[in-house]
């Protein structure tokens, strides 16, 4: 609605074929078919969007291959589709290929199985009709969704692990004793929805009895923070829910508590570790606690009716410096925020956070971030380079990150600092400045390598050099020139491994003239 009130037709048009798939998908979770009208009705009026747009073109096509449960006559459009290069088109048809042939051949029990399993690659869990509302439906910083006590988050096969997905719960805890207090719901999915506890309470530990579950979980939070810390989480099912949903509501504790070591605390809708110092430090400088911790209903005091007086100190209070961004292309077009007058249609964004973490996302997310990268419909061939302080970069394709799970939390490679990120595409080049390793003597060097020179790699993977090890004192500069401007530079690139390359001291006028028409500023030692 925004984006058609501020004329945003293109950006409305994207959010409005999105919506008619979750609603086709939400009407397959609950009647357990697919509309062919509406389906071929959806088709015709957002072909275009569709063939331009290739995360709503991917789930348009799974949509597609589930319409065809039960219906032998497109078991060969299933066959040809199990080979798709599409990695979730090809499980998708393979599941619904199954089933029909379980069907056919009346292995009714072994069919329902793989139809679960559909709804479950599908990610559908939860999309019932009449599923009460906890929350707003976001998670944020004082709210918290899990579905389970033991089992594992995103786990393909059902597994019990209650003592590791405790910890789990356990550190959420953690985070909001040590920030703002906050609500964790169990038994309730990422869109806040209760789908209830149904199999953690079938498990043997508790064999159906809600009241040794809630035990359970009050016995392992007086274990883990003790006896007085254990007066600030009150652990109870909502009586009012059909569906067991437990409600675990937490106030803040005033001094800290760690767990396992950590100091967990809560910023945005995430949860970060912390040690003794930093903790420390967070709680000098920033934390501020209600004189009455907020019950529901009601407001929390605010700091102007009661002040928090903080001791004085000779010491100067410290406060933790923020993260330190990761620097992108100079060139590359990278609007993330909508507000903004120069933004266009993305197909996701890719989050880099702290401590070697990576994320892909549909949606903008707010959480705070090393770097944030918009990806767009022509980034969809290319890769992500990432170039790590000690000469690697790393090439992934991006066909493969775009099949992440969203908002799933990743390692990428870790080893080493990474100081520069951003997408590009084959035949683009990469500009890197370095300093010679030469004591003294060493001069700031110009290097130009196209892409293609380097392999393909995964997002956990260090990747290639262009340079041989031991040139090199440090990386001042790195930058992706786009193909089209790469012709400037011919007679400098691709150069062999046992050169940094030129001086950029005694590049010829033409060379600076091509760097000051792409607005890139070199830099020296």
């Amino acid at each position: 609605m925004l984006s058609l009130l501020i004329g945003w037709e293109e950006q409305a048009t994207y959010y409005k074929g999105r919506m008619d798939i979750i609603l086709m998908l939400h009407d397959f979770a609950i009647n357990d078919k697919v509309n062919e009208e509406s389906l071929a009705q959806l088709e015709s009026m957002n072909a275009d969007l569709f063939s331009s747009n290739v995360v709503l073109q991917s789930r348009f096509r799974q949509l597609q291959i589930v319409s065809y449960i039960g219906k032998v006559d497109h078991n060969a459009d299933l066959w040809e589709a199990s080979k798709d290069s599409d990695e979730a088109i090809r499980e998708l048809a393979s599941l619904v290929l199954s089933y029909n042939l379980m069907t056919s051949t009346n292995m009714t029990s072994q069919a329902t199985d793989v139809h679960n399993r559909i709804k479950q690659t599908l990610r559908l869990k939860g999309y019932e009709s009449g599923l009460k509302l906890y929350g707003t439906g976001i998670e944020d910083k004082t709210t918290e969704y899990k579905t389970s006590i033991v089992y594992l988050a995103d786990k393909t096969v059902d597994i019990p692990n209650m003592q590791e997905q405790m910890k789990v719960i356990l550190s959420v805890i953690d985070s909001f004793l040590n920030t703002d207090g906050g609500t964790l719901y169990i038994g309730v999915n990422d869109s806040g929805m209760g789908v209830g506890l149904q199999s953690d309470l079938a498990y043997f530990e508790f064999n159906g009895d809600k009241d040794k579950y809630a035990r359970t979980i009050t016995d392992a939070v007086v274990g883990a923070f003790g006896k007085v810390v254990a007066t600030h989480v009150d652990v109870r099912f909502d009586p009012d829910n059909e569906k067991p949903v437990c409600i675990v509501k937490v106030t803040p504790y005033k001094d800290g508590i760690h767990y396992n070591g950590a100091w967990y605390v809560r910023i945005g809708s995430t949860k970060r570790m912390l040690d003794k110092t930093e903790f420390t430090q967070y709680k000098n400088s920033e934390r501020i606690i209600p004189t009455t911790a907020p019950t529901e209903g009601s407001q929390p005091e605010t700091p102007e009716e009661k002040p928090v007086q903080k001791e004085k100190s000779k010491e100067p209070v410290v406060v933790e410096p923020q993260l330190e961004s990761i620097p992108t292309s100079q060139i590359r077009f990278n609007v993330c925020e909508e507000y903004d007058e120069d933004f266009r249609p993305t197909i996701a964004y890719l989050q880099f956070l702290d401590n070697g973490k990576f994320r892909k996302t549909t949606d903008y997310n707010w959480d705070p971030s090393l770097l944030m990268l918009a990806v767009y419909d022509e980034d969809a061939d290319g890769y992500l380079v990432m170039v790590y302080d000690n000469g690697y970069v790393a090439k992934v394709p991006m066909g493969e990150i775009l099949k992440f799970d969203d908002r799933t939390t990743y390692s990428r490679y870790n080893e080493a600092k990474l100081i520069f990120a951003s997408i590009a595409h084959a035949k683009d080049a990469m500009m890197t400045i370095t300093e010679e390793d030469k004591g003294a003597k060493g001069r700031t060097m110009l290097r130009i390598d196209t892409l293609e020179g380097i392999e393909e790699t995964k997002l956990a993977d260090y990747g290639d050099r262009f340079y041989n090890e031991g040139l090199a004192r440090r990386i001042i500069q790195v930058d992706i020139i786009p193909e089209e401007h790469t012709s400037i530079f011919d007679f400098v690139k691709d150069k062999d491994k046992r050169t940094l390359g030129f001086p950029v001291r005694t590049l010829s006028n033409d060379l600076k003239d091509g760097f000051a028409k792409l607005n890139i500023s070199l830099m020296q030692s």
